[in-house]
């Protein structure tokens, strides 16, 4: 190997394997026993009625009609329908893409691919509550369960959230960021219930069952296999960087 082949070398990180072993355990177990719930909580309520608790859960979300409280549910319902969740995912990856680079972009851009499951999938057969809190009508679509739209807040702005802890200084801009991102993906739920367009069950079950997928990424992140020198990392840097030059000048 030449003098200049060396320098051109990515430098490999010496990562402590019981820090490997300790964050796989962390996020592949977690990331398992969360899917195991969702996978019980998914065949339970298959062709199942309210389960118990869902219907005081809905009456209490639906009876908290503040101005506050209607004006987070509706920003949020309006950033994750079917129509704009396409759009603004569109509009952030070119900024993760200037703002933290091709890695980033690329983890950002399979997190959110990863929410267009919820357009052809339909998990279990569920009603939508009725203006007088009734279970009536089964429902047989995609997006019904898991919901698209808290699937979508999860695997988007879960996603910047640990993009911004990782790529970000610490600092107040960082922690105020990462809390605004974060209270989209946790509030996202709830919304759901308090707009009267899912039961409880149907947005605990879209946690369930996305935020796995979420920790997977994360993990797969975070393994030395994606750090400089890594197989994921030498394919994110191999990408064509003439098609990224014409989409992105000046980051090639």
């Amino acid at each position: 190997m030449s003098i200049a082949e060396t320098q051109t070398q990515p430098v490999v990180p010496q990562v402590s394997t019981q820090r490997i072993r300790t964050e796989s355990l962390l996020l592949l177990g977690s990331a398992v026993v969360i899917l195991a719930l969702g996978a019980v909580l998914t065949a339970y309520v298959r062709g199942q009625s309210l389960l118990p608790g869902e219907l005081a859960t809905t009456r209490w979300l639906s009876s908290l009609d503040s101005a506050v409280v209607l004006a987070i549910s509706e920003f949020l319902d309006v950033i994750s329908n079917f129509e704009v969740a396409p759009v603004l995912f569109a509009i952030l990856v070119p900024v993760v893409w200037f703002l933290w680079g091709r890695p980033a972009v690329i983890l950002f851009g399979i997190s959110g691919s990863l929410t267009g499951v919820t357009r052809v999938i339909n998990l279990a057969d569920r009603a939508r509550p009725t203006e007088d809190l009734r279970f009536e009508e089964i429902v047989t679509e995609a997006g019904i369960y898991p919901s698209g739209h808290v699937v979508y807040g999860v695997l988007v702005f879960g996603m910047l959230a640990y993009l911004a802890y990782k790529h970000m200084r610490p600092g107040v801009g960082r922690t105020s960021l990462i809390v605004f991102l974060t209270a989209i993906a946790v509030l996202m739920g709830p919304s759901r219930v308090i707009e009267l367009d899912h039961w409880p069950a149907d947005t605990v079950g879209s946690y369930l069952l996305s935020i796995p997928f979420l920790l997977i990424l994360i993990w797969l992140d975070r393994h030395p296999m994606s750090q400089p020198g890594g197989r994921i990392y030498r394919l994110a840097q191999g990408v064509d960087r003439a098609t990224l030059g014409r989409v992105f000048p000046g980051r090639h």
